[in-house]
């Protein structure tokens, strides 16, 4: 994977697309190429282009975004596909996968995972939103019981992530509260929550799960 992942970005809703895009430019290891508000322009714009990654809305005006997936791997283009949609349909989510997508994200929860579903499909990763995860397990062999334990990590805030990370580090609750300047009570709660997202039990249960993935986190 190159330092700079490029991105084309497809909705037909400008007011949601520009509100990914203003995301995305915050990272600076991402860059849109080009955007497009129906199939026909998306895909032009990915064989001008061939980005990193497409992010196409799954109802589109012309061309669907699945329409589009399919022709982008049937030309053999090297682009990696994000499917966004408002439907948890898992026939339709079987569909996507089935042609190749990578990632699938629900419109719903799509801000918070949009960035963190880049960087895992650009890594050659697949990335699924949380309410899909059972499902993908049993639809996608590839994903065995290791990537199943990190798929808990899709359930996580952006907090509680970073504080996760720390973890991982080794570092103890007092030393994560310094460097996030929160409290102590603060940082606590977050491990509270993040273990029983994660359904881990056990004092030391966070930090061994943190030391096992910190790569994934």
């Amino acid at each position: 994977m190159s330092d700079l992942i490029t991105i084309v970005i497809a909705d037909d809703h400008p007011v949601f697309r520009h509100g990914l895009r203003d995301i995305i430019e915050a990272e600076t290891s991402m860059h849109i190429v080009a955007e497009a508000g129906d199939g026909e322009a998306a895909l032009q714009q990915i064989r001008q282009q061939q980005p990193t990654i497409a992010v196409l809305d799954l109802d589109m005006p012309k061309i669907s975004g699945l329409d589009v997936a399919k022709l982008v791997f049937k030309e053999d283009l090297p682009t990696s596909v994000i499917i966004l949609t408002i439907y948890d349909d898992e026939d339709l989510f079987d569909r996507a996968m089935d042609l190749g997508a990578m990632g699938y994200l629900i419109k719903e929860t799509a801000v918070d995972d949009i960035v963190r579903g880049i960087s895992t499909v650009a890594e050659g990763g697949y990335y699924v939103s949380p309410r899909l995860s059972q499902h993908v397990m049993k639809k996608n062999p590839a994903f065995n019981t290791g990537v199943q334990e990190r798929l808990g990590l899709l359930k996580l805030t952006p907090s509680e992530r970073r504080i996760l990370k720390l973890i991982a580090q080794d570092v103890t609750s007092s030393q994560v509260a310094e460097k996030l300047a929160i409290s102590v009570k603060t940082v606590e709660q977050h491990r509270t929550n993040i273990s029983r997202k994660l359904d881990l039990s056990g004092h030391y249960s966070l930090q061994r799960f943190a030391l096992q993935h910190k790569e994934h986190i």
